[in-house]
Parts: C-alpha cells; structure tokens; sequence
C-alpha cells in the first residue's frame, strides 16, 4: 500500500524521535507497527474522527475486530504508546491513569503489599505479581466506586475465577487463586467482616508441581548454545557472561540482573547473591571460566557508567541497568542462534541444566538446594529424576543367548 504524504511525514518524523534512544531494528519493528495503524485509522471516516488516544486504546484491544498474538500486542502497544509520546510530550500510561485510577484501590492495595511484605515475608518480586492480580480483581468489583467488603460475596470471586483466568494454565490458575486466598487471609487478619460463604470456598487447584520431570539441556546444546555468542563485540561480550552466569552458578534472572559490582570478592574469588527469592544471601564460587567472561566484559564492552550493577544496556538508555526481561532477552536470542526448539524460551531450563550436572557429577541433595538457593530440600529431589547416569544403574541388561540355532530360530 503506498504512503500518502501525510502518513509519511508521521514516520519520518517519528523515526526521527526514536534514533536517539533506540537501535536500528527496533526503529524499524516500531515503525512497521505504526504504518498499520495509521492504515487503519485512515481507513474509515469514524476511525478519522476518534480522539489518538481513544484510537490507540480500540486498536490495541485484544477483544476487538483486530486479532493480535501476544508478542505482537506487547510489541504494537509499545510503538503506539511511543508514538503517543512524541506527539503530545506525556507518556501513555499517564494520561490513561488521570481518568481510571481509583483511590480506594489504591489504597488498598498499598496495605495489602505493607502486609505481604512485613508480615507474610514474600519476595520483591512475589509481591509484585500478587499486587498485580490483585488490582486486577478489585477493580473488577469496584472499577470507580470506593471498597465496600460487603460487596465481596462467593458469587462476584467465583466469577471473577470464571471469566479472568478461564484462558491461564493450570499453574498460573493455581497462583491467581492462592492470591485471592491471600487477600481474603488478609483480610481476615484485620478483622474484616465477610460472608461466611466466602470463607467456604474451596480456594485450591491441585497443580502436582514436583510430579514432572523438568527439562534440562544436553552438554552438547549448553555447548552449542555458548557458541553462539560472537565475542569479538561488544554485545556478544557482555550476553556471554550473562550466560554463564545462568550455566556455571544456576542463577535466576532476577539474580542475575541484581548482580552488583561490590558483590564480587576478587581475591577469595567468590560471588555473593542478594535479593533472593527466600530472602537470604548466599556466597557461591566464582569460577575462572565465569570470572573471566565478567574481566573481559568489565574491560572491553562495558560503557561508561555510574552503574553499580554489572550488567547495563548498550543502545536504548545506555548505561542504565538491564531488566530481568533484558537479561531473559539475550538468552531467547541465544537458544534462535542455537536452533533451540521455538517451545523453549526461558532462562529456568539453563538452571535445571546445572542441577541436573552437579547431581550426576557426584554433588549431594544438600550442595544442590545450597547452590541454587533452594528453602526447601524437597524442591530439590525432583533433580533426581533427571540422572541419566543414576538411571543406567538400575537398567537390566538385555539377555543374549549365545546358541546360534537359538538366535535362528
């Protein structure tokens, strides 16, 4: 479809808004995003009149006539919400909120976080989820209204259940439903009033977490995966040690992007990792392999910065610490490189690798859950299951007779 002189000029002036920030192939994935909806709003007199941001929020609408998977939706809202910025100079998110943010909520919400927190002792990152859902199902009940508890009945959370996480997995049903449990705990803590059918609701889902073999990789695939990275610049540098990070110490990628500079102890060559998901620090070797690739990073690739995380972005805000997506991202672009299976695409199956080798080299249950954190002993006898070397102990041979006519017949 050829470009009038107006949707042209749009895009140039918006590529022209995104050179400082952004590399080459994201300018172009956003402006590819941005010609299509400028076709669309362009292809209908009612589309024409509707106000940018009322256009952007019925074009981004997962429910509406446009059918979006969900990398291209994040990807298009992005753009869009980019977009939205160089014309007016306010973000987004910003301008939606002024009209849709509801204070008792909020409120709520900040008390609920106060308690996870203090009193229940979860993770950053834990918490961040539970608050997550937890809006979500608040303002479904109270989308401009002020929190009435009395409101709260059996029939609103069963439909909340029915129509929100009908599409989810089994696992992420079972976490969305252990948060509302949470919530109505906390409630309870407070000495909040509710329907007594409420507290009868059979709030579980079994999901048998630990009745699964996890996947892990080969050596050969670990190798090839490793390969990959071209270590003569600077990204394929700083990737790398990502990398190892995830296959030499089994980390998570919330770790890994918590990595700070003062956390490594050069001279007794050890690493510590903070921030963890059960709340304690631990110290773990610090490989020559992985303390090398970190050397080579620190001295050739890493831009100057004031950053005390080791990891930091090159193109978009350079010099600013890298996200746990970031970090999940270079690994994703990795297992492409690799020709590692499209299913797989998270940083997880690098840290059950690393369980699955230690075990078969000999390490105990206990070393295991030290070095990968683990609060629980239990979480780390499903490793067991995965020994291909322990397996081969308990494997009969296949009788073989030696009489020929035996063999003929």
């Amino acid at each position: 479809m050829k470009m009038n002189q107006t949707v042209y000029e749009e895009i140039s002036s918006f590529t022209n808004f995104l050179k400082e920030d952004y590399k080459v192939s994201t300018i172009k994935q956003y402006t590819t995003e941005l010609l299509k909806y400028l076709q669309w709003k362009n292809s209908s007199e009612s589309n024409q009149r509707k106000e940018l941001k009322q256009a952007i929020i019925e074009y981004t609408d997962p429910r509406s006539h446009i059918i979006f998977r969900s990398n291209a939706l994040k990807s298009t809202r992005a753009a869009l919400h980019l977009f939205y910025t160089h014309l007016t100079g306010t973000t987004f998110s910003s301008s939606t909120q002024k009209t849709q943010i509801n204070d008792s909520v909020e409120t709520e919400i900040s008390k609920y976080k106060a308690y996870i927190a203090n009193v229940v002792g979860l993770s950053e990152n834990t918490q961040i989820s539970h608050c997550r859902y937890l809006k979500r199902f608040l303002y479904y009940i109270f989308p401009a209204q002020k929190i009435d508890y009395s409101a709260l009945s059996a029939d609103v959370v069963q439909g909340f259940i029915t129509n929100e996480i009908n599409n989810l997995t089994p696992a992420s049903k079972k976490s969305v439903i252990g948060i509302l449990r949470s919530y109505i705990r906390y409630l309870t803590f407070n000495m909040v009033r509710l329907n007594k059918k409420i507290l009868a609701l059979p709030l579980r889902m079994p999901v048998w977490k630990y009745a699964r073999v996890p996947k892990t990789f080969q050596n050969e695939e670990i190798n090839k995966i490793l390969a990959s990275y071209d270590q003569n610049t600077t990204v394929g540098l700083r990737d790398y040690a990502i990398a190892l990070c995830f296959t030499e110490l089994g980390l998570r990628a919330s770790e890994v992007a918590s990595l700070a500079l003062d956390d490594i102890n050069w001279r007794e060559c050890k690493i510590l990792i903070k921030k963890t998901k059960t709340h304690t620090d631990r110290e773990l070797p610090l490989s020559h392999k992985l303390g090398q690739a970190i050397v080579h990073y620190l001295k050739d690739a890493r831009p100057k910065t004031s950053e005390r995380l080791v990891f930091v972005r090159f193109a978009h805000r350079c010099g600013e610490s890298m996200g746990r997506e970031q970090i999940r991202g270079t690994i994703r672009r990795a297992y492409a490189r690799a020709e590692i299976s499209s299913t797989i695409t998270g940083t997880h199956i690098l840290r059950h690798s690393k369980a699955k080798s230690m075990y078969e080299n000999g390490s105990d249950l206990k070393m295991i859950a030290d070095v990968l954190g683990h609060e629980s002993i239990d979480t780390t006898v499903i490793y067991t299951k995965i020994s291909r070397s322990a397996l081969y102990c308990v494997v009969c041979p296949w009788p073989i007779s030696t009489d020929p006519e035996a063999c003929e017949s």
